[in-house]
């Protein structure tokens, strides 16, 4: 009985370091950061909160993706990405007594950091696909010729950034 509980446990430990995951990307990050417009802003503007999204993804050092398509509340949006170092962390416009200075939106990590930039605002018309219409974030991204969806089922709300 020890000898088939060792060699199970040496067979999984093998395996895990031979396969090193499934997935290219290890971990997605999605943010919302509500930015309202302060007192030196035209009266167009004035008074008028936007919504910014921050979007990082975890990808594995040895893989390399593409980003195919991208939906917010299930309109499809224009992206870049760009690699950035972490760990990644913003300035915070509203600070409480003893509070931290700076949110940390990526802990430290070993993986490749690919942030993911909105050229454009979502449309209108509803174009995700139908079995992932429960994310309001969802990514189709490539490796290899394979295609990934990889979905967020909530924004992490960050604190207000109020403009003066």
């Amino acid at each position: 009985m020890i000898k088939y509980f060792a060699s199970l446990m040496l067979f999984v430990l093998c395996s895990s370091f031979l396969h090193p995951g499934k997935y290219p990307v290890v971990k997605l990050y999605a943010y919302e950061q509500k930015v309202s417009g302060g007192a030196n802003f035209s009266s167009d503007t004035k008074g008028r909160a936007v919504m910014r999204q921050y979007v990082y993804l975890l990808v594995r050092n040895e893989r390399t993706i593409e980003i195919e398509k991208v939906w917010i509340n299930g309109s499809e949006t224009a992206v870049t990405t760009d690699i950035v170092q972490s760990p990644v962390t913003i300035e915070k416009s509203i600070k409480f007594g003893n509070e931290a200075a700076f949110e940390t939106l990526v802990p430290t990590t070993d993986h490749r950091v690919m942030q993911l930039l909105f050229t454009t605002e979502p449309g209108v018309e509803k174009t995700i696909p139908s079995r992932y219409r429960q994310y309001p974030l969802l990514i189709a991204y490539k490796e290899a010729g394979k295609l990934y969806y990889l979905g967020s089922k909530s924004w992490q709300q960050l604190s207000p950034q109020v403009n003066q």
